[in-house]
């Protein structure tokens, strides 16, 4: 006997069975899904995990061979106390030397003209003594200026000429800087009665900082330390113990001297700086560094795009750390 089953019926457990079958594939979908979340969630756990722990922007700086082996801290202790001013000069710009030193002058301390490297005239025999060509190119992506170099080398100049001097303390002035000189001499003393809190103060800054305040001096000028990276060397003041760790891995240069100075953690340094407001700025027309070019073009492999990105969070993160343990040590 045959038996006749009403189409109605038949188009409903059709359509049951397409609805199981959407359902079916639906949370096949969905397990496909977070199976993916997960493993990406992994991929990008293990992706932080080595950005953390390679070491590659932590701590980067070596013992300059020259000065390996000398027993440059005899330097720290020989002094007579007080304060001298050096204004870093090229011997060609007289006229960058007449508009910063009558300000300097009034500051009411010694004054000594450092006679600045310059960097256009270095042969490249010179420049491949001074500086680390591969590790500046894999930390910044690209080889320094002539100019550059001739700062960086400025300014171990002038702290090699405060060790060979009395003094317990060193302002080094850019030749390009302009600030009210009364001010400025306000706050050398309030730093120099407070010497514990700081082992270099700049008083020339880029960047914000995001500075946070470790003393307030009378005239409302707050000494601070910076959580983030700032930059520029126009001017500041260091004490004898900073000369003698910043010349110890001074050489050969890795990075411009504004990011060597302010990476403190790699010296047991304390790097401050002078807030509310901003005490000096260059004014002086164009900044003869950028009047260079740079060495040998770029590189932007994504190698070295990699490793100039995790040199920067790196760096970011000690700095972060190291700056608030100075905070809360203060």
């Amino acid at each position: 006997m045959t038996c006749f089953l009403d189409p109605r019926l038949r188009g409903d457990d059709n359509g049951r069975i397409a609805t199981k079958v959407h359902v079916f594939k639906l949370n096949e979908y969905k397990s496909m899904a977070k199976k993916i979340l997960i493993k990406s969630i992994r991929f990008l756990i293990i992706l932080v995990f080595l950005a953390l722990v390679y070491p590659v922007g932590y701590f980067v700086l070596d013992t300059d061979p020259a000065v390996k082996g000398k027993d440059l801290s005899s330097s720290i202790n020989r002094h007579q106390g007080g304060a001298i001013a050096y204004i870093i000069n090229l011997d060609r710009s007289k006229e960058r030397y007449a508009y910063v030193k009558p300000n300097v002058d009034l500051l009411g301390i010694p004054v000594e003209r450092i006679s600045a490297v310059e960097g256009k005239a270095l042969s490249d025999a010179e420049i491949n003594v001074a500086v680390d060509m591969q590790t500046y190119r894999e930390f910044l992506s690209h080889f320094p200026k002539k100019g550059t170099i001739g700062c960086s080398l400025s300014h171990i100049k002038a702290w090699k000429a405060f060790l060979e001097s009395p003094f317990e303390y060193a302002v080094v002035f850019e030749d390009d800087v302009n600030f009210d000189p009364p001010k400025l001499r306000t706050v050398i003393n309030d730093l120099t009665k407070n010497g514990k809190e700081w082992d270099i103060s700049s008083f020339e800054i880029s960047h914000s900082g995001t500075p946070l305040t470790i003393k307030t001096f009378q005239d409302g000028q707050k000494l601070v330390v910076y959580l983030t990276e700032i930059s520029h060397t126009g001017a500041y003041i260091l004490n004898r113990d900073a000369a003698v760790k910043l010349l110890e891995k001074a050489l050969p240069i890795k990075m411009p001297i504004d990011h060597y100075m302010t990476r403190g953690w790699e010296f047991g340094l304390k790097f401050t700086g002078i807030e509310n407001p901003r005490l000096v700025h260059q004014q002086y027309g164009t900044s003869e560094i950028n009047q260079t070019n740079h060495l040998l073009g770029s590189d932007d492999n994504v190698f070295s795009v990699v490793k100039k990105c995790l040199y920067k969070l790196q760096s970011y993160i000690i700095r972060f750390f190291y700056n608030l343990k100075c905070y809360v040590e203060s």
